[in-house]
């Protein structure tokens, strides 16, 4: 996020963006000058699986070893959700796999209320609603949904489309924090600013210090239609993919940290908080927009499992079509 999400109900000090150029090992990839995932996964000796257009599953990486190897909470293993397959109900009728927020979430970062009765499912998927509804202290409520344990090393997917409208956030995250039994504050990101939705924002944390703040330019709208946002983390790198095309990477030199701690898989619609706004910009969305997530997984490093890029109608398939936002 461009602000911390320690604490995820009171936040402090407001973090410094940092310039990519300012980072040594990071590299933005311009769009019409990208290199495929397999091709870069091949040049780095990372390749986690072969997905996408056909091309299968490769041969696992082996895992690496060492002090880098994952800490915090044990690592869960592969998981495979398509939301909109049914799937069994735990007794606040969410679909089991899933942890739901249902808390005021008011602060200086945020103004919204996290409610289940926000999040949807349907044929398309799950939809986080956002409402100009009051709630507790905060104005407005939403959703937010967490794959249930911690996940390390990887790759990680979700095939969605972001919330049109000043003044949210449709996130794609990782994240952990000192709440959860002392972690440190860690966190990858995929965000998309409704008020500007030919831009998708990405960075990472670790240990509460934000190592980049990269925006990258979209040849399309991302609230229009759906589409296949991905991350890989390794113990040297984190890699970001479009539609299975490299967009950016962090490679790490000796001063540059990469995570390491456990994290929990997260897909959230925020209203910002006064301190957000530069970024979100003012609230002034339609009451009733949403975000939707068709699909998420996850394959830890060094495995083989099912991803939503395997799926034939995931979003670059030739059947995918557009929907009409709302």
């Amino acid at each position: 996020m461009p602000l911390s999400r320690m604490g995820r109900k009171a936040f402090g000090a407001r973090h410094a963006r940092v310039s990519p150029k300012a980072l040594r090992g990071d590299r933005e990839v311009l769009w019409g000058n990208q290199m495929s995932k397999r091709a870069v996964l091949s040049l780095a000796a990372l390749t986690l699986l072969g997905v996408g257009g056909g091309c299968g599953h490769a041969d696992p990486v082996p895992t690496p070893v060492g002090p880098e190897k994952n800490t915090g909470h044990p690592a869960g293993g592969a998981y495979f959700i398509d939301f909109r397959e049914p799937r069994g109900k735990q007794e606040n009728g969410m679909p089991e796999g899933l942890w739901v927020s249902d808390y005021d979430f008011m602060s200086d970062f945020s103004q919204v209320y996290w409610t289940p009765q926000n999040i949807t499912f349907d044929k398309e998927g799950m939809k986080l609603t956002a409402l100009r509804q009051p709630k507790g202290k905060s104005p407005f409520t939403s959703g937010e949904v967490q794959v249930e344990g911690f996940y390390g090393y990887g790759r990680y997917e979700a095939v969605m489309r972001t919330a049109f409208g000043s003044g949210l956030d449709t996130a794609f995250f990782l994240h952990t924090y000192e709440g959860m039994d002392n972690d440190p504050h860690d966190e990858i990101d995929f965000e998309f600013p409704g008020s500007q939705p030919r831009k998708v924002h990405l960075n990472y944390f670790k240990d509460g210090k934000p190592f980049g703040s990269i925006w990258v330019d979209l040849p399309f709208d991302p609230s229009a239609e759906i589409h296949l946002y991905a991350f890989e983390w390794a113990p040297d790198s984190i890699r970001w993919y479009i539609d299975d095309k490299l967009v950016a990477e962090k490679v790490r030199p000796p001063e540059l940290q990469i995570p390491y701690t456990t994290q929990r898989p997260i897909m959230n619609l925020l209203v910002g908080g006064k301190d957000m706004q530069d970024f979100t910009g003012l609230p002034t969305f339609a009451s009733g927009v949403h975000a939707l997530y068709a699909c998420t997984s996850h394959v830890p490093l060094g495995a083989k499992g099912k991803q939503c890029s395997d799926l034939p109608d995931r979003a670059g398939a030739p059947s995918a079509g557009q929907v009409t936002r709302r």
